[in-house]
């Protein structure tokens, strides 16, 4: 049996730390170094921005695959633009992630040619761009349940291996990204 048809297909937001949830997901008690194992309990993959693991962001990236199950992925969002030596840190950051890094997120512009999933922009599937590379991006703002069924059908459909959803919305609510992990259980994808 092959890893997606164990999980399905993952669900993830744009990032774990929204000043919003912490009062509506995350308990008032939980320290901030929890909340990715809080999230990952819950969901099993996110878009990690940049500003959460480039130099001096104060996140300890080494920690993470502590904090996460085996069948979590991390999809990083890369940098357009960065000189050598922060390309080769950037580097090594998402090698300590090993298996748990489901790939990285590029600019359509920017080539990077490294030993995981590299995911342009323009080859990411979107409800305006249909692509076929596994991976979707969608906003959940002003989008109800019915548009959102269709469009997770249409990506299943454009894919042979649909792999991963994150939703990007930067003011993500938490009930809107649990009812669309539920949409997707029900939908048997």
């Amino acid at each position: 049996m092959s890893e997606q048809s164990c999980y399905g297909l993952r669900t993830g937001s744009y990032g774990w730390r929204h000043q919003h949830w912490h009062e509506t997901f995350y308990p008032d008690d939980l320290p901030e170094d929890w909340q990715l194992g809080y999230y990952a309990n819950e969901f099993p993959a996110v878009m990690v921005p940049q500003s959460y693991w480039q130099a001096g962001t104060g996140f300890n990236l080494a920690s993470w695959p502590d904090d996460v199950p085996p069948h979590f992925r991390f999809y990083i969002e890369w940098p357009a633009h960065m000189d050598a030596s922060s390309e080769a840190y950037c580097l090594e950051e998402c090698r300590r992630l090993g298996s748990l890094l489901g790939g990285v997120i590029v600019q359509q512009d920017r080539l990077l040619e490294v030993g995981w999933p590299v995911y342009h922009r323009q080859q990411v599937w979107t409800p305006d761009h249909y692509a076929s590379s596994g991976v979707a991006i969608v906003s959940l703002a002003d989008m109800d349940m019915r548009t959102q069924r269709k469009y997770l059908e249409q990506f299943a459909a454009s894919t042979e291996h649909p792999q991963c959803v994150l939703v990007s919305d930067a003011d993500i609510n938490i009930e809107a990204l649990r009812n669309f992990k539920t949409l997707i259980e029900l939908l048997g994808l």
